[in-house]
């Protein structure tokens, strides 16, 4: 029942929270949208709702933290733990800009950043809209979208 499988999600979410294993959370998600969940779209969203806001916040930061750890190593693996590259976004005096070909050497890795999904992330203008770095860099919003696409993170 959708109420025995609630109860089970709220067990491993609060075991995830005691040891930091996502799986059981995840299969257990799983499991409900391929029952009575994945054909009602509003099923899943009482269920959703069901969750204790603080849980469900927790649950959001988690997945969103996972996304950015991924896009970070895979910049590293890309270029390494010193090089800035075009492409990449750099913060300088809060501003948030992608550098361009010919000025890699004006910035330090320590002036790289990446966006964090499901906030704000790195904005390049007052209304808040995401930075995401260019393809030189390796990681760029299709990589981003692709991951979160293969791991069912969409609106997380």
């Amino acid at each position: 029942s959708t109420v025995g499988v609630l109860t089970k999600l709220l067990r491993d979410l609060k075991e995830y929270r005691m040891d930091g294993r996502l799986g059981p959370f995840v299969k257990t998600l799983r499991d409900l949208t391929s029952t009575d969940i994945a054909s009602d779209p509003r099923a899943a969203r009482r269920l959703w709702l069901a969750v204790p806001a603080h849980e469900r916040k927790a649950l959001a930061s988690s997945a969103a933290a996972f996304v950015w750890n991924a896009m970070a190593s895979q910049r590293l693996l890309s270029h390494g733990p010193g090089a800035v590259v075009a492409g990449d976004i750099v913060l300088v005096d809060g501003d948030v800009r992608v550098v361009q070909p010919g000025e890699e050497s004006a910035f330090s890795i320590h002036d790289v950043v990446l966006p964090l999904p499901s906030s704000s992330g790195a904005t390049d203008d007052a209304a808040g809209t995401v930075q995401y770095p260019g393809k030189p860099s390796g990681v760029d919003a299709e990589l981003y979208a692709a991951f979160v696409g293969q791991h069912r993170l969409e609106g997380a």
